[in-house]
């Protein structure tokens, strides 16, 4: 049942980030921060509810689960979801050739790997890593990176519309650099932390609604189980890194994956910008 549950679970977070990154970054980064706003409460709901029995809890979510099915199923218009999983692909304004179109969806999912295996490689390791640092709250000082990450995606829903994709990744990539560099001291891990947690906020939301601008949307699933699987490999790499590198593999990894996460971006950026027509250079 476990299996079952998680595979339900995978199809809601693909589905509803993928109908939010239709609307736009702004909606998309909206949707991740009430994931975050859950991902807080729910075991809180959970310890609220067990007293004798775990019963209560799973009743909850079959009803939870439940209603949402019945809402998005009134929600969502077939109609429309039908034309845009089917409109022609089309990067900057042209159309593309199939083999074009793979290595651009190709380049999003190795971004998605990026920021998803960073993302858990600090909220993985930040504990133990300001622990070697003699930190005196080192859990307290990785939960500051959680809650700038959720209230970095509520802020952001409400410009997220309004602002470049590939801006928003590039600064989100270059502070994560930054961020890495003050990793290294001990008395600066709140600042890197909080700073991370603010930058990482729009990354996710952006991605997809980029990808979703560009791609068909039926993409945006793959791109986020590239995503999944960054989460399992890049924070076991640190872990690799760990007793080799000691206080030092945390902020080179991030540093690590935040560079070539910079470099992708430039890359999309220069291949989705809008050509000239060969008549117009004549």
């Amino acid at each position: 049942m476990l299996y079952l549950a998680g595979l339900g679970f995978g199809m809601l977070s693909a589905g509803f980030n993928t109908a939010f990154a239709q609307m736009g970054a702004g909606p998309s980064s909206l949707v991740n921060g009430l994931f975050g706003v859950g991902s807080l409460l729910s075991p809180l709901l959970v310890a609220f509810l067990v007293t004798t029995s775990y019963r209560p809890p799973f009743l909850l979510m079959s009803v939870l689960a439940a209603l949402l099915a019945l809402g998005v199923r009134g929600w969502w218009p077939p109609q429309a979801h039908h034309a845009r999983e089917h409109a022609p692909v089309s990067i900057a304004g042209r159309d593309t050739l199939v083999g074009s179109s793979r290595f651009t969806f190709l380049l999003f999912a190795v971004c998605f790997f990026l920021y998803v295996g960073m993302e858990a490689s600090i909220g993985n390791w930040a504990t133990v890593h300001l622990t070697r640092l003699h930190h005196p709250n080192p859990a307290l000082m990785t939960s500051l990176f959680w809650a700038a990450l959720t209230v970095g995606r509520f802020g952001f829903a409400l410009i997220g519309s309004r602002v470049g994709f590939s801006l928003v990744l590039a600064v989100g990539a270059i502070g994560t650099l930054v961020a890495s560099g003050l990793l290294l001291g001990g008395g600066l891990a709140p600042v890197a932390l909080m700073l991370a947690g603010l930058c990482f906020a729009p990354m996710i939301s952006t991605l997809f609604a980029w990808l979703t601008a560009v791609l068909p949307p039926r993409l945006a699933p793959y791109a986020l189980t590239s995503g999944m699987l960054g989460a399992a490999v890049l924070p076991a790499l640190v872990g690799w890194l760990l007793p080799r590198l000691g206080t030092l593999a945390l902020p080179l990894g991030v540093l690590l994956f935040a560079g070539l996460l910079l470099s992708l971006v430039c890359v999309l950026h220069w291949r989705l910008q809008p050509r000239p027509a060969l008549g117009a250079l004549r």
